[in-house]
């Protein structure tokens, strides 16, 4: 208790505290308060009773009352804002937060004490106007700063407007730096079951927009709004069912969250683009470094680009789409980029390789590994490089896997290296034709290659007549 008071002290508020339920009661009797902060268990009358007290027994039902305590079940929460508590905090809690939802409760106190001062017939249709605005901006408030996409957070903004006003549509415009005019920036279009809006985003607003143009709908330009994180921005709103005018003050706090929101977008946006465009360099390094492999290992050119062509063939006859298919394209590209660290006099060596230098060549998927794991963009395309040389005899290298423990995008890739490798001129020998080369595959399927991936990719070279050439 005394770390509240100190916090609160601090603050510039008065406290007035007590060590049970009844001295409570009591100490808010002889001086009524501007708020009541209370735990649940508490000697001689718990929270509960308290608070039936002030709404029955005393007749404070405008008394703001907030839980702390440390009971967090969402029954406990309910009971107590079924009861009129004003909020609810559970321990621990962020003393600075803490501060936040007191300042809260005080200033929709003094609006609700306004309001019922004023003794119109309006008053509690203002009351419940103000406490939903001020309720839906914090709301918003406190998902600006979470891991929410933009274009979520901005939908969930607007469906919270929208349970309030009813629109049938609405749109953001924001001031274009250079021209200085009005661009249409986003915009949705509601659908309501009851008070449930069904939301829909649209791409274009409504005056160019052929589906809605020869309608007529009543519509609501908002007075521009000036944010720190954008020059201007104003809403447009179509055939609202609110009954009142739209709080201007509510309005101005409304775009000012959406101008944020569409800021962190833009933010967001140019940061992914950056990504890409730094992600690309680095694949255009590493193809450079690519094909000059290629040449010390006396590959024929493009070798990597058509085995990486035919493995993503055979992946769209399984039926994977992208962004997957980006992925295992960058793999089947890098395949042999290992070769990098293996010496040339192994590496274009013509004749047969010595036990030692063998050894040293099945290294390369390792090498590989090692080079691209280094990069995050690339580490979802690593298996390829590692394990293309893995037979499903259990025959390969580096780790002698067996079957399916070999993962899919190496044994689809085995078969088309193979392909390629045989169909193609090397230094060392003349291209083998294609009817030889599909024998040979035939042969190996079982041992070295996976049967029905062979039977697979022969099916595919069928419908590719150009495979067959």
């Amino acid at each position: 208790m005394r770390g509240l008071n100190a916090l609160f002290t601090g603050a510039g508020y008065w406290v007035q505290s007590a060590t049970d339920g009844r001295s409570g009661l009591q100490e808010i009797q002889k001086k009524r308060p501007d708020l009541v902060l209370c735990d649940i268990n508490m000697p001689s009358m718990n929270g509960f009773e308290l608070q039936k007290q002030l709404n029955t027994v005393l007749g404070i039902q405008t008394l703001p009352f907030i839980f702390l305590t440390a009971r967090s079940s969402l029954e406990d929460e309910l009971a107590g804002i079924r009861n009129g508590a004003m909020d609810y905090i559970a321990k621990p809690f962020n003393p600075e937060l803490l501060l936040a939802r007191v300042q809260s409760a005080l200033h929709r106190s003094e609006i609700l004490d306004n309001a019922l001062d004023a003794n119109d017939s309006q008053a509690a249709v203002r009351i419940q106007n103000l406490t939903y605005q001020l309720k839906s901006l914090e709301e918003v408030s406190n998902k600006i700063n979470t891991d929410i996409s933009p274009d979520d957070l901005l939908m969930q903004a607007v469906e919270i407007f929208s349970g309030y006003f009813h629109p049938m549509r609405i749109e953001f415009w924001g001031m274009d730096e250079r021209s200085k005019k009005f661009m249409f920036k986003s915009g949705f279009h509601f659908q309501y079951s009851g008070n449930s809006p069904r939301t829909l985003g649209i791409s274009q607003p409504l005056a160019v927009d052929p589906e809605w143009t020869s309608q007529e709908f009543m519509n609501i330009w908002t007075t521009p709004v000036t944010s720190e994180y954008s020059q201007k921005i104003m809403t447009r709103v179509y055939n609202s069912r609110h009954d009142g005018m739209i709080d201007p003050a509510y309005i101005q706090a409304f775009l000012g969250q959406i101008s944020m929101i569409l800021f962190k977008k833009d933010v967001l946006n140019q940061i992914k683009n950056l990504q890409e465009l730094n992600e690309r360099s680095l694949e255009n390094a590493l193809a450079g470094l690519n094909a000059v492999q290629e040449l010390r290992d006396n590959e024929t050119n493009n070798h990597s680009v058509r085995v990486a062509d035919w493995t993503i063939r055979m992946f769209e006859k399984l039926g994977l789409v992208e962004p997957e298919l980006s992925a295992i394209r960058r793999g089947a590209h890098f395949h042999d980029i290992g070769k990098i660290g293996i010496p040339d006099h192994i590496l274009r060596k013509n004749g047969p390789l010595t036990d030692d230098e063998r050894l040293i060549m099945q290294k390369h998927p390792l090498y590989g590994y090692d080079l691209l794991s280094k990069f995050d963009f690339l580490k979802s395309a690593l298996n390829i490089p590692l394990y293309h040389h893995e037979q499903w005899d259990g025959g390969g290298y580096p780790y002698g896997l067996k079957g399916e423990d070999i993962p899919l995008e190496a044994r689809i890739f085995a078969v088309v290296d193979v392909w390629d490798s045989l169909t193609h001129e090397r230094a060392y020998r003349p291209a083998i034709a294609p009817k030889g080369v599909i024998e040979y595959i035939k042969k190996e399927a079982g041992s070295q290659l996976q049967p029905e991936l062979v039977n697979l990719f022969l099916q595919l070279l069928n419908e590719c007549k150009e495979g067959l050439k």
